[in-house]
């Protein structure tokens, strides 16, 4: 038996090839990436190169096949087309006429599950359901699998759970949510199994029905943090994806599908059967997926990111039910955006996770937010280094280099604080002391005397312009000043 996969190293396609390489079955492979299925090769799967709308790739692929396991990719970053759905319509006629010229027997096709009353497709979905009557035209015998929502599409999410604890599209029916593991688990019993005949069409579904706000709290269940769905319109959900650099054709298809599950008017959810209802639950899912895939990203954020996070010590401070959060938001004058982004970014390390036209949303270390709200305000920098001022705490593992950073920028203002570190007032007017990350900082705990409760009043009253005394140079890690 020889058997053709169209695409070997995508989600609905590892796993089949996999297994039936494990099966001794004769596997031709058509891919564009050779590095991405090189392993296949070594294990003795055939590569043909190239893409499926290649009708000499096609017919190389066919040359001696049985049975045709039909995929379409969702990439459009090749060929110049502009219209996927069309491309995936010209692509599939000629696969299905090519199919039966070299006299294929057999087609597992993947399709798209779709809403009770069938009438109401349109677009991608539309254009997937011809492919079914196309396939079924050329080839007798063809198994149609319908996945419901795949799982894997909430790891596109996972930078949002992590760094927001949010999930952000819109709502949609309830739909027996499906693990792409489980689809290509169908998949494989079918392109192995020769005692079915004619056309037949399974709706692939996970074991419960969801929406997307009921899906959250289950992944949040599953991961162990506190996740909300953030509702999106169709049009802003358009927006996110064009902006997150999605080509524009690949963008209106996907926003054309989840128009299609939020506006049915009936009910997405087809009666159940035994042979496509599948066995992952979406809690497994995400214990087993999502939580080791946001757990990744959150390492390899900590990682990239400079060694500068803002003190626990600081900002833990807690009542019986109170303690101090992660996210802070000043409002500024419009002058200061310039020198505010160069020393937060520039010299502290930081990173703008979102900039609006009068708004930036800028996180320090891993896990410390601040939004700077620009406006028409007046410089309010000399209030702010008043007695009324808070200092907010940062940490640094090479205090002493990062200190002659601060200062020597030009963008800060030194604080003489009777008090042997790094006091300064960075743009836009909030007041900062740098300590090191693993200092001993107990005494501002009330495990010592600390500074000096006159000579800081003392330099309160004066703007914080007190010269440090010598005392206070002391290379110790805790130092305190005694009346």
């Amino acid at each position: 038996m020889r058997i053709v996969i169209t695409t070997p190293s995508g989600k609905l396609g590892q796993f089949v090839v996999e297994q039936l390489l494990k099966e001794k079955v004769e596997v031709a492979m058509i891919s564009r990436h050779p590095e991405k299925v090189k392993n296949f090769v070594q294990a003795g799967a055939q590569l043909i190169e190239g893409s499926i709308n290649n009708p000499d790739v096609l017919n190389q692929a066919f040359k001696g096949a049985d049975t045709l396991y039909w995929v379409t990719p969702i990439d459009l970053t090749y060929n110049g087309h502009t219209n996927y759905n069309d491309w995936m319509l010209q692509t599939a006629t000629m696969g299905a006429q090519l199919a039966k010229e070299n006299g294929i027997q057999r087609v597992v096709l993947i399709s798209v599950s779709a809403p009770v009353v069938e009438q109401e497709l349109r677009g991608m979905f539309k254009v997937l359901h011809m492919i079914e009557g196309i396939f079924k035209e050329a080839v007798y015998n063809v198994t149609v699998l319908r996945p419901s929502q795949l799982m894997e599409g909430f790891l596109g999410h996972i930078k949002t759970i992590a760094e927001f604890g949010t999930i952000n599209r819109p709502q949609n029916k309830q739909v027996g949510m499906v693990a792409a593991r489980d689809v290509q688990e169908k998949a494989f019993q079918a392109l192995l199994d020769l005692s079915w005949k004619g056309f037949c069409v399974f709706d692939v579904v996970g074991p419960q029905d969801f929406n997307i706000t009921e899906a959250t709290q289950v992944i949040s269940q599953g991961i162990g943090r506190p996740i909300e769905h953030v509702v999106l319109t169709v049009a802003q959900n358009r927006e996110c994806m064009a902006k997150a650099g999605i080509p524009v054709p690949i963008v209106e298809c996907l926003a054309d599908l989840h128009a299609n599950v939020h506006d049915s008017r009936e009910p997405w959810v087809q009666p159940r059967s035994i042979e496509g209802t599948c066995k992952t639950s979406l809690l497994e899912f995400s214990r087993q997926v999502l939580k080791p895939a946001v757990e990744q990203y959150l390492a390899k954020l900590k990682s990239a990111s400079t060694p500068l996070t803002f003190s626990q010590g600081a900002t833990a401070a807690a009542t019986a039910k109170v303690i101090f959060g992660n996210h802070s938001s000043v409002i500024v004058p419009k002058q200061d955006r310039e020198s505010i982004r160069k020393f937060y970014c520039d010299i502290l390390g930081g990173k703008i996770t979102k900039e609006e036209n009068e708004r930036d949303f800028l996180r320090l270390g891993e896990n410390f937010y601040i939004g700077f709200l620009y406006g028409d305000v007046p410089d309010a920098s000399e209030f702010l280094r008043t007695a009324r001022s808070v200092w907010l705490e940062i940490k640094s593992d090479n205090v002493e280099e990062m200190s002659r950073k601060i200062v020597e920028s030009g963008l800060v203002r030194k604080l003489d604080v009777p008090d042997p570190h790094l006091y300064f007032q960075a743009p836009g007017g909030q007041c900062l002391r740098l300590v090191g990350i693993d200092e001993d900082l107990s005494f501002y705990e009330g495990a010592f005397d600390g500074p000096n409760v006159a000579k800081v009043k003392e330099g309160a009253k004066a703007g914080f312009s007190v010269t440090l005394p010598d005392s206070a140079q002391s290379t110790a890690k805790v130092a305190s000043f005694k009346q």
